[in-house]
């Protein structure tokens, strides 16, 4: 009887055995992600001229070649309300290279001196570096002239009236920061936020001569000075134009 048992449970646990292992294997899935999985790639190297898209400004600017513009000047110092006109020629969307010619006359006081009515005229040279879409900086060299006439605020010994005419002539180095932006039909605008004229050379003549009272004398003498010495300035400088 033992026997009859241990036949019957071999046999079982064999068959058993051969059933499992005739079974083909499933294949095994394994979740790993919703989103399916790319292989890696190099990342190809940057462009440098890719780096950024380019803005309308620039890209136009890319395209022209001339500027011509107008623009005004009333933040000032000394002779307020300058008047500029100005050609550029545009070598690329980050240098150009401008002429501009800015004219102003007015009554000056320096001080408490009235020194009197002076003409400013200034030619300036300048070559604009563009850091971005429209935002640039300016420097070049500037040739300047003051006709002034003193108008009466000089007295004689006799306590007379003394119009007394100076030319005040020199040469010196103008830096800016400003803006300009262009669109497709070639209207063009833009300003300056802030000028520097730094005057290096000067020479000073005085178109009369004639007796003159010491202490007034003086007061002019030192006006002159902070005129040619003295840097100047120009805040928020619009301009207008065409570019081509």
């Amino acid at each position: 009887m033992r026997n009859l048992i241990f036949l019957l449970t071999f046999f079982s646990v064999s068959v058993f055995a051969q059933t499992t292992l005739t079974e083909p294997a499933q294949p095994t899935t394994v979740v790993t992600s919703n989103n399916p999985v790319f292989p890696l790639c190099p990342v190809p190297p940057k462009c440098p001229d890719c780096a950024r898209l380019l803005g309308t400004t620039e890209s136009l600017r890319d395209e022209s070649n001339h500027t011509l513009m107008v623009g005004y000047q009333y933040v000032n110092t000394w002779v307020v309300g300058k008047t500029a006109y100005s050609y550029s020629y545009v070598a690329g969307r980050t240098w150009s290279f401008e002429l501009e010619y800015v004219t102003s006359e007015r009554a000056v006081e320096i001080g408490n001196f009235e020194l009197g009515n002076i003409q400013e005229d200034r030619y300036t040279f300048f070559a604009k570096y563009y850091l971005n879409n429209s935002f640039h900086f300016s420097f070049g060299p500037y040739f300047y002239q003051y006709k002034i006439d003193t108008a009466g605020s000089l007295k004689n010994v006799a306590n007379q009236d003394f119009n007394d005419k100076w030319d005040l002539t020199g040469l010196g180095a103008a830096f800016a920061f400003g803006s300009r932006w262009q669109n497709s039909w070639g209207l063009t605008w833009g300003l300056d936020w802030v000028r520097m004229n730094y005057p290096l050379a000067t020479t000073w003549l005085n178109k009369d001569t004639g007796e003159v009272e010491t202490t007034t004398k003086n007061d002019a003498d030192n006006s002159f000075e902070i005129l040619r010495k003295i840097p100047t300035f120009a805040f928020f400088t619009v301009n207008i134009g065409y570019t081509f």
